[in-house]
């Protein structure tokens, strides 16, 4: 709360931890704020709330270490309201019924991942705004939800941990959007396999 309270737009404050820590409340980053966040090897920060980051507006950078949270619908990362979150590294593990790693909301909200793992019920939700894939490890029940939004995937690999009907690694609530139109142009998809899709 100190750190977000302490920096601006044009100022981000970094935050480093060096050792696990569990927090009983939600992390807001509001408009005007920006917070990177930087964990050593093996640090996690465990959210016991229904949301763990909730990019309200600012502005949130994860580089590295783990952030987890559990419980019944919990989301990892909540990005709405304009905010913008950057993703170049480590993992969000949302553990629970229905649970989703990141989801963002609303038309002026965007979200940007150059790497880490994501795993969950969900990985990653799109409900709005504009987003960006270019690489990164995202695993669930339904790897990639889109609703609405615009998305663009460059990278990653994606797989669904479900069975029988309910494995599925990309689906749509959009009539007539599949996976191939948030991919790339110039960009291919590939199977476990390596067998062109």
């Amino acid at each position: 709360a100190y750190a977000a309270s302490n920096s601006s737009a044009d100022k981000p404050a970094t935050v480093r931890l060096v050792l696990s820590t569990n927090i009983y409340r939600t992390l807001d980053v509001s408009t005007g704020k920006n917070i990177i966040l930087e964990m050593a090897d093996g640090v996690t920060l465990l959210f016991n709330a229904s949301i763990g980051v909730r990019v309200n507006g600012g502005n949130f950078t994860l580089n590295s270490g783990t952030i987890q949270i559990k419980g019944n619908y919990p989301r990892g990362i909540l990005v709405r309201s304009g905010g913008a979150a950057w993703i170049n590294g480590g993992s969000v593990k949302a553990e629970g019924a229905s649970t989703v790693c990141i989801r963002v909301e609303d038309a002026s909200s965007s979200l940007h991942i150059n790497g880490g793992d994501f795993s969950g019920t969900t990985a990653i939700y799109f409900a709005g705004g504009t987003a960006t894939i270019s690489g990164g490890d995202f695993s669930g029940t339904t790897a990639i939800y889109f609703a609405r939004g615009t998305a663009t995937i460059s990278g990653g690999t994606f797989s669904s941990t479900g069975t029988g009907d309910s494995q599925t690694v990309f689906r749509s609530g959009v009539y007539g959007v599949s996976v191939v139109d948030l991919i790339a142009e110039g960009h291919l998809i590939y199977d476990e396999d390596g067998n062109r899709v």
